[in-house]
């Protein structure tokens, strides 16, 4: 199919319906931008699509470049037409009409879902963007081909566009949102034939947007060659456009943009020269994404207090681990996401080792005192007639303490001392000639280096009497009782060393707590321009110790919430406010089988021969972890050979090449994403079912995460109503007990209500069980597959 020939027809087939009822009206483009001049719709030859509306609704946001609603005709692989209804906005208005608008589409969208002709497709939850799409799920070789599909799908979706539309205007009568008029129809046609007449005598015009347009023609040029000179810094460029091809193109997925494979790179660099820049706001937000957030040479920084939140399974505190080394080790998530996991874990347990990272957990009787400070009883000794009581600091007030400005360690030498250790609170150093230990309260030398840093003493100052005035009581105290000469070392050691570690404290179930007693006065300190040092800086006397106490900047707060957890209702809103939220979501893509993960490390590694030695620890640590059977160590050669025969002739077959080797018959990623739509139908996306439970599993050790996991977390959601989780399981896993009229005892009280009352049980498949069950009015013995097979609405085997 030719790209104008295609357009001609498109514009043909809408004018011949608009002769015949001039209410049927469409949209044409209007200006010339480079190199469509004569094009009659919007869109490019270079982005292979062009697209109508039907619907005059003004929308301007930064980045728009599009009608809020298209019908979008685009050319596939071998010049196969596909045809689509494009619904965008964006999910953060700045009028009331695009507020309106957004309404619109959010409206129509539930009623898009349901049409079994059609197939439904949305952009990410977290993307700034409202994006759906509603599309033929077949591929035309002609237009005319496509004509009977296309008129049916006319005929479902622009009546429930004009009904919504005429909803939201009945309550909100400014909202501008109608049918392009007979009127305009026409002065849209005519200005387009005036432009085609232009054109074709050779007249010269001022092109839109001219100078843009060569900016970014050299933008093309400059990249592809500068890609080539140093692709390790333009990664990040790449990544960027990648975004685009998510959320436009649908060329690769988003776990392609997470693993960054080296295929991936090489479809971005093919493709950059091709897109679509009719829209020149979405260059700038592409620019800005490349820039700010995904270059190699700019780590993303991580929010000083974040929560991660989802329902069970999603791996929230699995990630705080990543979340916590990118802190420590100032490295971003995608570099951690591609190293092992083993290695991640050994480091990630030497800093809780060293105190640099703090994990805990909160729960209903957890307190100030525990997590801040307290008074607590002390531990008796035997000539103690009484119990006697002290002040001791909770967790979070430690490693507040242990976040120090320097970076000391044990056997450094402070002239004529050597510290020989560093305790949370406390630096002791050892005098070695006379083999005394010198207790030094840390938080002392801190306040010591803020009153140098500021200038409002001098280090000489700190070995003169007079100083002490200017310094706390207990600071004089210290200088009185004859260190006055450890401390100017001290300090000057302070200000000679780097940046101060960062600290991370994890707190897990954070909504379990009654986060507003157990922080008490600190909700206002972990603020980021609270924290010590700041502009904002605030400090506080603490109630036990009476101590001044502030936040430092070098402490970050990682909490994970569970939203299927009742008491998320009850998380303080103070907490709210101070805190970056980040969805975790159950991610089904990340289930794959085994053979698409092996698949895939040979593509990531196409490059490397076999006997390379990163490839082959890469190999043998996947095979392991997969527990492969040496049949695919022998065979896997000549299967790699088949896939680049495959790939090169466009029938490549993911997923299938290694499947003989593994005991994978399950769709694991299909079965969870049926699950989760129908908890969510029956609850709220909030109680979904994670994708941990399903991670690592096969077809035999699924049986227990299933009744041991996924069928217990559905018990506590529907409390008990199995007639629910009978919608979710299907009857191959809840059947109704046989119904015995004499399971009473004898007694004067009626049981009438009770004798017809269903009940239910969980049929249990461990150890092979089987259970003769009826389906479609036949008796079956159910095993576990067979069960699977019913719940999926499959025909049983």
């Amino acid at each position: 199919m030719n790209y104008h020939d295609l357009q001609i027809e498109v514009y043909k087939w809408l004018k011949s319906k608009y002769d015949k009822d001039y209410y049927f009206t469409f949209s044409v483009r209007q200006k010339a931008s480079k190199g469509a001049e004569k094009n009659y719709f919007i869109g490019t030859e270079r982005s292979r699509y062009f697209s109508t509306t039907f619907w005059q609704i003004p929308v301007s946001y930064p980045g728009s470049s599009t009608d809020l609603i298209n019908l979008v005709f685009a050319l596939k692989k071998n010049n196969k037409l596909e045809i689509y209804f494009q619904f965008y906005q964006t999910r953060y208005p700045n009028s009331q009409q695009n507020q309106y608008a957004l309404d619109l589409i959010k409206n129509i969208k539930p009623r898009l879902k349901s049409f079994s002709s059609l197939k439904f497709q949305e952009g990410k939850e977290k993307s700034k963007m409202e994006f759906f799409t509603v599309i033929i799920p077949k591929h035309y070789d002609s237009f005319e081909e496509s004509i009977p599909d296309l008129e049916s799908m006319l005929l479902e979706i622009i009546p429930i566009v004009d009904e919504e539309i005429l909803k939201l205007k009945n309550i909100h009568a400014d909202f501008i949102a109608h049918r392009f008029t007979v009127k305009s129809q026409a002065d849209m046609i005519s200005r387009m034939y005036d432009r085609f007449n232009k054109y074709s005598k050779g007249e010269e015009e001022e092109i839109v947007e001219e100078e843009e347009w060569k900016i970014i023609q050299d933008f093309d040029t400059w990249f592809v060659k500068k890609y080539d000179e140093s692709p390790g810094i333009y990664n990040g460029m790449v990544i960027g456009f990648i975004y685009q091809l998510i959320n436009f193109k649908n060329l690769i997925t988003i776990n392609d943009l997470n693993n960054q494979t080296q295929e991936t790179l090489e479809i971005v660099r093919n493709e950059i020269p091709n897109f679509d820049y009719e829209g020149l706001d979405y260059f700038d937000e592409f620019l800005n994404f490349i820039l700010t957030k995904n270059t190699q040479i700019k780590k993303m920084k991580q929010p000083i207090n974040q929560i991660l939140y989802g329902p069970p399974g999603t791996g929230k505190t699995y990630n705080t681990i990543n979340k916590a080394l990118a802190i420590i080790e100032n490295k971003s998530i995608d570099e951690l996401a591609r190293e092992n996991r083993k290695n991640l874990k050994k480091r990630f347990n030497s800093y809780v080792n060293s105190g640099q990272i703090v994990f805990t957990t909160f729960h209903q009787s957890m307190s100030y005192e525990d997590f801040i400070e307290g008074i607590k009883p002390i531990k008796p000794k035997e000539e103690d007639n009484f119990v006697k009581y002290d002040i001791h600091n909770g967790v979070f007030k430690k490693l507040c303490l242990s976040c120090s400005k320097f970076k000391f360690k044990p056997g450094d030498k402070i002239g004529e001392y050597e510290i020989t250790k560093i305790g949370s609170e406390i630096l002791y150093l050892l005098k070695p000639q006379a083999k005394t230990i010198v207790p030094l309260p840390i938080y002392l030398i801190n306040e010591l280096y803020s009153l140098v840093k500021e200038g409002k003493i001098t280090l000489k100052d700190i070995k003169d009497k007079q100083a002490a005035d200017k310094m706390s009581s207990d600071t004089e105290k210290y200088i009185i009782n004859g260190y006055p000469n450890i401390f100017p070392l001290l300090v000057e050691k302070m200000i000679n060393v780097t940046q101060p570690d960062n600290h991370v404290i994890i707190i897990d179930e954070i909504n379990r707590g009654n986060v507003s007693q157990i922080f008490g006065e600190l909700i206002t300190l972990i603020e980021e321009d609270k924290r010590l040092g700041n502009n904002e800086a605030l400090e506080i006397t603490l109630p036990y110790s009476k101590e001044k106490f502030s936040v430092p900047s070098n402490l970050y707060i990682i909490g994970t919430m569970n939203t299927a957890d009742r008491s998320v209702e009850a998380l303080d809103t103070a907490l709210r406010r101070r805190f970056s939220f980040e969805e975790m979501p159950p991610k089904p893509d990340l289930l794959q089988s085994p053979s698409e993960i092996f698949e895939k490390l040979l593509w990531d590694y196409k490059e490397h021969p076999w006997e390379d030695d990163e490839y082959i620890a890469k190999e043998k640590e996947l095979l392991d972890a997969l527990d492969a059977p040496k049949g695919l160590w022998d065979k896997r050669k000549e299967i790699w050979t088949l896939m680049n025969v495959d790939k090169k002739n466009g029938n490549i077959k993911n997923g299938t090449y290694f499947k003989e080797f593994f005991n994978n018959d399950i769709n694991f990623k299909d079965l969870l994403i049926t699950i989760n739509q129908r908890i969510e139908k029956l609850i709220d996306k909030d109680h979904a079912i994670g994708h941990a439970y399903f991670i690592g599993k096969n077809d035999e050790t699924i049986i227990e995460s299933f009744y041991k996991n996924i069928i217990p977390l559905l018990q506590e959601y529907f409390f008990g109503d199995y007639g629910k989780i009978g919608l979710v399981l299907g009857r191959g896993f809840v059947r109704e007990k046989e119904n015995k009229s004499s399971v009473f005892a004898d007694f004067d009280y009626s049981s009438e209500n009770y004798d017809e009352k269903e009940m239910y049980e969980i049929m249990d498949y461990r150890n092979d069980a089987v259970h003769l069950i009826k389906i479609k009015g036949k008796e079956v013995e159910m095993d576990f597959r067979k069960a699977i097979q019913v719940l999926m609405n499959q025909e049983i085997e």
